[in-house]
C-alpha cells in the first residue's frame, strides 16, 4: 500500500479558500488528536505519516502519554518492592532486643550476646560491645539498607553509604523503642507517595523514549528515502515516537503479567526501525499541477 503525500494544489478563489481552510483546520484537529496518534501508531499504521506536520508540543504530549503507559509495571514492581521492605522492617524490628542509653552508651543485660539479622532488603547487627567489624555487616548479600547499633551510636547505611548518629544526638530515640520507630518510619510508604512515585517512573520511562526516538530518527536519517522525502530531524523524530508505540505496548503488557523478555529494548528498537523504514519507502510525493 502507496501512501500519497501532495506538495502543490491549484489556486482556488478566496471565499473557496477560507471554506477550505476551515475544514482542513477542523479535520487536523481530529487527525492530530493524541488519541487518533494512539489508534493510528497500534491499528492504522500508514496513518503516521501525517504526524510529520504535527507540532514539537502535540507529539511531545503524546510521548508523556505512551510513556505513562509503559511506567504502569514499574510502578506496580517499584510498590512491590516497598511492600517488601515494609514487611522486612517489621522483621527487623521484632529482633531487636530492649536496651536502655546510659551516658551515651548502650546498655543491656550482660547475657545478649552480639548478632547479625538478615532479610531480603535489610542487613541489622546489634553489636553493644563493638565485636562485630563493619566489613562483616557491608559485605551480607542483602545490603539496600543495613542498620547497625554499635556500643555508641546507631549507623544506617543505604546502598553502601553509611550515616552515624550518636545515642547522644538521637537524645529520646536513642533507646530500643525509639530505633525501632525510625526503623519502620523510614520504610513505610503512605499513598501519599504514590503520585509522586508514578511521576518519577514515568519520567524515567519517558527519557529512554525520547532517548530511543532521537537513536532511530539519526539512523533514518542516513536512508536514501529520508533525503527523498526531505524529512527534517523533527519529522523523523515524530515518526520515530509513533513507531516505537506498537513494540512499547506489547513489551508493557508481557511486563504487566510478569514476563520480561531478554533484550527487550534492543527488539523495540530494532523492530520499530525496520517497520518505519518499510514504510517510508511506499511514501510517494505526488506532484500536482497549477
Amino acid at each position: 500500500m502507496n501512501v500519497n503525500v501532495r506538495m502543490l494544489s491549484h489556486f482556488p478563489s478566496p471565499l473557496a479558500k477560507s471554506e477550505n481552510m476551515r475544514t482542513e483546520k477542523s479535520e487536523c484537529m481530529k487527525e492530530s488528536n493524541i488519541l487518533v496518534i494512539l489508534y493510528d501508531a497500534l491499528l492504522n499504521y500508514p496513518k503516521i505519516i501525517r504526524v510529520i506536520s504535527y507540532s514539537f508540543k502535540r507529539m511531545l504530549v503524546y510521548a508523556l502519554l505512551i510513556a505513562g503507559i509503559s511506567a504502569i509495571p514499574t510502578f506496580f514492581d517499584t510498590l512491590k518492592v516497598f511492600d517488601l521492605l515494609e514487611t522486612n522492617a517489621t522483621s527487623i524490628v521484632n529482633q531487636i532486643p530492649d536496651y536502655q542509653v546510659t551516658d551515651g552508651k548502650l546498655a543491656t543485660s550482660d547475657d545478649q550476646a552480639a548478632f547479625i539479622f538478615e532479610t531480603d532488603l535489610i542487613t541489622y547487627a546489634f553489636d553493644p560491645n563493638d565485636e562485630i567489624a563493619s566489613q562483616d555487616v557491608t559485605t551480607s548479600q542483602n545490603n539496600l539498607i543495613t542498620v547497625e547499633n554499635n556500643s555508641d551510636n546507631l549507623t544506617i547505611s543505604f546502598i553502601g553509604q553509611p550515616i552515624a548518629f550518636t545515642y547522644t544526638q538521637l537524645g529520646d530515640s536513642a533507646n530500643s523503642d525509639g530505633v525501632k520507630d525510625i526503623i519502620q518510619s523510614m520504610t513505610s510508604l503512605t499513598w501519599a507517595y504514590y503520585p509522586i512515585i508514578f511521576i518519577i517512573v514515568a519520567l524515567s520511562s519517558l527519557l529512554n523514549l525520547m532517548l530511543a526516538g532521537l537513536m532511530i530518527a539519526l539512523v533514518i536519517g542516513m536512508l536514501p528515502d529520508s533525503t527523498r522525502l526531505r524529512l527534517t530531524f523533527k519529522m523523523r523524530f515524530s515518526l520515530a515516537l509513533a513507531s516505537l508505540t506498537m513494540p512499547l505496548m506489547v513489551i508493557t503488557i508481557f511486563n504487566l503479567f510478569g514476563f520480561y523478555v531478554v533484550y527487550q529494548l534492543e527488539i523495540m528498537y530494532v523492530f520499530a526501525l525496520i517497520r518505519l523504514w518499510r514504510l517510508l519507502k511506499k511514501v510517494q510525493v505526488i506532484k500536482m499541477q497549477k
